[in-house]
């Protein structure tokens, strides 16, 4: 079973009966770091995606760094919202631009700018397509009621949903963490959107399991912000007792989401996915990059 309270994630392989992941896979074999890298290639937005979501030639040399902005229509609430791109880190160390959403409230900051309340999303898909910063009207739950009382909020898309690899590293609690708080510290970093470096991570479902592991590495993987607390609502837990319960069931396409996920994160090496499934299992994972929820409920 996954250990929350372990920056590396320890994965136990389970045998199938059928074509269906289990949540669990191989021990990734470290966690040692390598070099940072300035220089991505530069790509097109993905196909359907604005422009915006173009990633340029070169990007700041490490994590929690704003790439570029523009600010997105929003009705309904009393801010002013940004999509973003900004810098984190992959488990390997490596510098890559992720997207998000920024709502900056239009009541003038307070001293030492606004405390901030990241929202971590929960389980949408995988593909770029699912991407929340793609409607920034429906993407943060309660938003209106959090700028109310005066807090500017962040969303991650969390690597891979809007930028490369163009598939996202579903349920690696220490990825998506690392993208939530680099979008706190890279609009801390950048005095235009007046932030204060005090945050609070709230999360349900896949972003309930985003705010634990938030909690675990926060403090050490940014000193430079100040963790007040997380809001882990419905965090994925118990694996064994889950797997059981969706692979027979129409929801069984989360299994294959988070065999693919830690193949995504921790490569063939650490994760093979043809050592947790089948064949015609490995023909099917293709969907996965097709569509979000509604898509692969249906496929």
């Amino acid at each position: 079973m996954i250990n929350l309270t372990k920056d590396c994630l320890k994965l136990k392989k389970r045998a199938t009966a059928v074509i269906f992941f289990t949540v669990a896979a191989l021990v990734a074999s470290s966690c040692s770091s390598t070099t940072n890298s300035n220089s991505p290639t530069a790509s097109k937005a993905p196909a359907g995606l604005p422009s915006f979501y173009a990633i340029p030639k070169t990007i700041p040399d490490k994590p929690g760094q704003l790439i570029k902005s523009e600010q997105v229509p929003v009705t309904g609430i009393n801010a002013t919202a940004y999509r973003v791109m900004y810098t984190s880190l992959t488990l390997q160390n490596k510098v890559v631009p992720v997207t998000g959403l920024v709502y900056v409230p239009k009541a003038a900051p307070p001293n030492g700018g606004y405390n901030v309340v990241d929202w971590s999303h929960g389980t949408n898909g995988m593909s770029n397509s699912c991407a929340p910063s793609l409607d920034p009207s429906t993407a943060v739950e309660s938003l209106s009621s959090l700028i109310d009382k005066g807090y500017e909020v962040t969303a991650s898309d969390y690597q891979g949903e809007g930028t490369p690899p163009g598939i996202l590293a579903y349920l690696v609690g220490v990825l998506s963490a690392r993208n939530s708080i680099d979008i706190v510290s890279a609009v801390h970093n950048d005095a235009f959107f007046h932030a204060s470096n005090r945050y609070i991570v709230w999360g349900h479902s896949e972003g309930g399991q985003t705010a634990l592991f938030t909690w675990d590495i926060g403090r050490q993987y940014d000193t430079n912000l100040d963790l007040m607390g997380v809001v882990a609502g419905a965090p994925p837990s118990q694996f064994e007792f889950v797997y059981s319960a969706l692979k027979s069931s129409p929801y069984a396409f989360y299994l294959y989401m988070a065999g693919e996920g830690f193949n995504i994160a921790y490569g063939n090496k650490a994760a093979p996915l043809n050592e947790v499934t089948t064949p015609l299992g490995l023909k099917l994972l293709p969907d996965l990059e097709k569509g979000c929820f509604n898509y692969l409920m249906k496929t």
